[in-house]
């Protein structure tokens, strides 16, 4: 099923007034033609300001996807809303809102909202698809925009779905100094090594970090009490800077496949013990899996 089959053309609101998320959402749904549930529309905005004020939904590339469950709600519903001017809400790379798409379901298409989602994150990565929404001048033609896009909804989740690229770029040969140096300034605390045709040979997180900083014969230990005044750091400053990337990576990360079943993605996270698992796809890394993105994005999304 196409993702374009889940829109009703009269459920495309154009020219919102609202100057934010907040405003827009409600603004949609007073609008939508299609959209006439039994429910207040004051308490399904409710619902979705309060999943809204979990973590903004208004994920970059100039689209928001506020969504919600209601348990009493009669089915689910796609609606679409295009603000005549963008809204205040910012996603996370710095670009205004243009576009917003609200999902609403009850407890029983959890999974249909789940791969909706994911869908939305395919259309949203095609070429300009924010700047032709905008630029459609009926309902009718956002939704051959939509359609256009030709993303289905799978019968799955898999590790795509749900991967992020939010990852630092090593080499092996770069420097313990120059990774940190470079975490840092991105505010991302995990690395992946590739080679030069991003193929993975490794990883980086904190766990390989702090270990860089002890020496190995500690690891053998029991306790350390005695050492009370050993600083632990004092041989990492030392080396900082002398000691590679490939000295210390590890070499044998948790890494899925992008057409992977979520369900094997979580089994690999458990069987691993690993926080994160790392994508690729034809040999080629692609992106990275928290398991605090399964506890949000599929539990409480």
């Amino acid at each position: 099923m196409f993702f374009s089959n889940l829109v009703n053309s009269r459920n495309i609101v154009l020219e919102l007034k609202a100057s934010n998320l907040q405003e827009a959402t409600r603004e949609i749904l007073d609008r939508a033609g299609a959209f006439s549930p039994h429910l207040p529309v004051a308490e399904i905005h409710e619902a979705v300001m309060k999943r809204e004020a979990l973590s903004s939904t208004a994920l970059g590339l100039g689209v928001a996807l506020p969504h919600a469950r209601i348990p009493d709600l009669d089915d689910f519903t796609v609606l679409v809303g295009i603000p005549e001017n963008t809204l205040t809400d910012k996603g996370i790379d710095g670009r205004p809102v243009g576009a917003v798409f609200l999902l609403l379901t009850n407890d029983h298409h959890n999974k249909l909202l789940l791969k909706s989602l994911a869908a939305l994150a395919q259309l949203m990565q095609q070429g300009q698809f924010v700047e032709q929404l905008r630029a459609a001048s009926t309902a009718e033609a956002v939704w051959n925009e939509i359609d256009s896009g030709k993303v289905k909804v799978r019968k799955k989740l898999e590790a795509r779905d749900l991967m992020k690229s939010d990852c630092v770029h090593a080499s092996a040969d770069m420097t313990l100094h120059q990774l940190l140096d470079l975490m840092f300034e991105t505010g991302i605390g995990d690395a992946v090594v590739v080679d030069s045709d991003n193929h993975i040979l490794g990883t980086v997180t904190s766990r390989e970090i702090i270990g860089a900083g002890f020496p190995n014969y500690m690891a053998l230990m029991d306790s350390v009490a005695f050492l009370s005044a050993y600083e632990p750091f004092e041989d990492f400053f030392k080396k900082e800077s002398k000691i590679a990337v490939a000295e210390f990576m590890n070499t044998e990360p948790a890494i899925v496949e992008a057409s992977d079943p979520l369900i094997q993605v979580v089994f690999r996270m458990i069987h691993a013990q690993e926080r994160i698992v790392f994508v690729q796809k034809m040999k080629v890394f692609v992106g990275i899996i928290d398991r605090n993105d399964i506890i949000r994005c599929v539990l409480r999304a």
